[in-house]
């Protein structure tokens, strides 16, 4: 059905007529994001209401990006991210517009699981209703209203971000040293890669706790790994203690910290799974 929709769609776009009103408007995803129906639908939509729309389509690295606005002129760049990772590629992709004077808009899944992060995002954000779209970005382009203020990237975060990024491997490559379920394996691999890859994102947005809902999906993947639930306290367990050996502090406490919370958090969690489970019995 997914398929057959993303047909549709693309037969829809192919037959939106020319342009009819002055300006010009790029869509896509940033780095990393392969989501694409709501930045096709927004597409779909401009287009039907005259806007010159240029979709750019998954995952556009920022050189790719650069390269279109200097040769399309746009005056406006819509983008779309799903999730947290994609969010820090989004804070890339805003950054670098914002520094060279060019408007972003942009929505995406994440930004409705955690709010908060859209104060991250030097941008305007388009909300969640595809309906109000169309206004919304008609709006931005005839009236140009400044860009919101954002909140800054706290320095110990930014600090914090380069440290972790240089020192992730010793992390993981402990954890593997020490690894006493081998046939886990592949599970272990993914969630290493995933909470490595959720810890560099959350710092570069500037709070580690963005990474709370990535951890349900954390041990949804370790479940679809057949490995049984409480192996999420172990591994994080694990994590933690690679971490507590290679971050040293300052730079490293945010991250290490961080994870000693989260420890205790999913042993209390898995110690009230098991009281519930022996009083029902």
């Amino acid at each position: 059905t997914s398929a057959l929709a993303m047909r549709r769609l693309d037969s829809l776009l192919a037959a939106t007529p020319p342009p009819t009103r002055a300006g010009r408007i790029l869509v896509g995803c940033p780095p990393g994001e392969s989501h694409t129906f709501g930045p096709l639908m927004v597409t779909l939509l401009l287009r039907r209401r005259g806007w010159d729309v240029l979709y750019l389509g998954a995952d556009v690295p920022t050189n790719r990006l650069q390269a279109t606005i200097e040769r399309t002129q746009p005056d406006l760049v819509i983008f779309s991210a799903q999730l947290l990772d994609t969010a820090a590629s989004l804070l890339d992709v805003a950054t670098y517009l914002r520094d060279i004077g060019l408007s972003l808009a942009y929505s995406g899944y994440i930004f409705g699981l955690l709010p908060e992060l859209s104060r991250r995002i030097p941008g305007h954000f388009l909300g969640f209703d595809l309906r109000q779209t169309p206004q919304l970005v008609e709006a931005l382009i005839l009236n140009r209203p400044s860009v919101p203020p954002t909140e800054p990237i706290p320095a110990i975060y930014q600090q914090a971000w380069s440290y972790f990024r240089d020192r992730s491997g010793l992390i993981e490559a402990h954890i593997w040293q020490n690894l006493e379920a081998p046939a886990a394996v592949s599970g272990m691999a993914a969630a290493n890669r995933r909470l490595t890859g959720n810890i560099l994102s959350a710092l570069k947005l500037g709070n580690l706790d963005f990474i709370g809902p990535n951890l349900q999906w954390l041990e949804g993947m370790m479940i679809n790994h057949n490995m049984p639930p409480t192996v999420l306290c172990d591994f994080l367990k694990a994590y933690h203690r690679a971490a507590a050996q290679h971050l040293d502090a300052p730079s490293g406490e945010p991250v290490v910290s961080w994870l000693a919370r989260v420890v205790a958090e999913c042993e209390a969690a898995t110690a009230q799974l098991a009281e519930h489970y022996w009083s029902a019995e």
